[in-house]
């Protein structure tokens, strides 16, 4: 970060908004299609297209909406390195005249604030669509479900937000490790840590179910213990991403970044 200048991580950021420019719109309309397309389905009955439908509908399809964007948005954090996945792509990344923690911070910005913004964005467009639908075809009573789509920026349990930034840290280290297809590698390994880790809780309650102090404190050690460690692992994942950035070369290993 000694070499950052923010002339030139603007210049930098310009180049990259224009290069990614396609991949944009289509993320744009596409996050726009689905989430219409998922809320039309449960707000127009096959039977009785002109009945409006319960709230509780359209909540399940907004919360579908929230799972999806979610996905989505580890889906954005794995392309971090999405613009020097061939040899070509990677030989002109280098050669930009800028610094790599200035190359670094354009995706950065690109993956984890620009593109979830343009899926956010398609999220509240359709949702007006799906409304302006309803009113046009004579439903007395409409139903949003704003409070569904944006229920996973307003819970108030800090843990939630450290583990959301944990695994976006882990798809953003996944992204720069793998070269070919990072987010299925990065799902199915972290589906795999992930199960070995319920199966081993799963375990140890299945063996101290009639302690119920035992178990009590097993819950008060994990909440507690994934206040320090899920900041530690989240820092860590973003320095060894950044690391392991500042290493690619033209030439690189056919399955990781290495």
């Amino acid at each position: 970060m000694k070499n950052f200048q923010f002339n030139r991580f603007k210049q930098v950021m310009r180049w990259t908004l224009l290069t990614e420019k396609r991949s944009m719109i289509v993320i744009a309309i596409a996050c726009t299609a689905a989430p219409l397309m998922i809320q039309l389905f449960s707000s127009f009955s096959l039977l009785s297209p002109l009945e409006p439908q319960s709230s509780d509908s359209i909540d399940v399809a907004m919360t579908f909406c929230t799972i999806g964007f979610s996905v989505v948005c580890c889906f954005f954090a794995s392309r971090l390195c999405s613009n020097a996945s061939s040899s070509r792509q990677r030989a002109v990344a280098l050669m930009l005249p800028a610094s790599k923690s200035e190359k670094f911070l354009a995706r950065v910005v690109l993956c984890f604030v620009i593109l979830p913004v343009i899926a956010m964005a398609g999220n509240c467009v359709a949702t007006v669509l799906r409304l302006l639908l309803e009113l046009l075809a004579g439903h007395y009573s409409v139903y949003a479900g704003w409070n569904s789509l944006f229920a996973m920026f307003t819970h108030t349990e800090i843990s939630v937000y450290l583990l959301e930034l944990w695994v976006l840290s882990l798809f953003m280290l996944g992204g720069v490790f793998f070269r070919r297809v990072p987010f299925l590698w990065t799902w199915g390994l972290s589906s795999l840590l992930f199960g070995i880790f319920n199966t081993l809780a799963a375990l140890f309650l299945m063996l101290n179910v009639d302690n119920y102090d035992r178990m009590e404190s097993f819950f008060t050690v994990v909440q507690y213990a994934g206040y320090i460690v899920l900041p530690v692992l989240t820092v860590f994942n973003v320095w060894m991403s950044y690391r392991l950035y500042c290493r690619l070369q033209v030439v690189q290993n056919r399955v990781f970044n290495i």
